[in-house]
């Protein structure tokens, strides 16, 4: 049996670039038979954004059953894909509230499991490197990749599409596509 894909979505408008990366991903997923649950976050807090009430998340903030909910989706999955676009150099904050809340102390995450990041940038490829302002991509997701593994995970090869918003539409979907090639290399040991 295929194991199961954890998606999780982190960008509020579901007709960027990333939410084309996410649904590329489950498309090709779903098509390979592997069974995929979603934690989309901007869409879990529609109405509870933390840049709407920054003093607290009403959505997890004392809601024990939202955070179970969330904590199945990753222990019944083998495998985490994360989408998302580098926000100043980091992740964004959503994202780093859903894993400081989901992620908790006490949360037995077991062995075995598996992420991938798939980033989008608004700088080009030749922006990172070791001698630029903003340093190597490697660099840049060093942290989050340190999270993981602190707690078990084994680090896929990440996705990182480049320069997203200088692309053409047809470079777009070249990206699309080559994303799906980058899934389709990196997942095969797992069909």
């Amino acid at each position: 049996m295929k194991p199961k894909i954890h998606l999780i979505i982190v960008h509020p408008r579901k007709d960027s670039f990333n939410y084309g990366l996410y649904s590329a991903a489950e498309q090709y997923l779903q098509k390979a038979r592997f069974n995929t649950v979603t934690s989309d976050l901007y869409d879990m807090h529609k109405n509870h954004h933390p840049a709407i009430k920054p003093y607290g998340d009403p959505l997890f903030k004392n809601n024990h059953t939202k955070i179970k909910q969330e904590q199945t989706k990753i222990k019944s999955s083998q495998i985490t894909l994360i989408q998302f676009p580098l926000y100043w150099c980091s992740i964004p904050g959503l994202l780093k509230n859903y894993i400081d809340t989901v992620w908790e102390s006490k949360f037995d995450f077991g062995c075995g499991r598996n992420v991938m990041l798939s980033i989008t940038t608004l700088g080009k490829k030749e922006d990172f490197n070791r001698h630029s302002l903003l340093g190597t991509i490697e660099k840049i997701t060093y942290p989050t990749e340190l999270a993981f593994k602190s707690v078990g995970y084994t680090i896929l090869p990440h996705y990182i599409a480049y320069g997203v918003t200088e692309k053409s539409p047809e470079a777009l979907e070249k990206t699309k596509h080559s994303f799906v090639k980058h899934l389709a290399k990196n997942l095969k040991d797992f069909i």
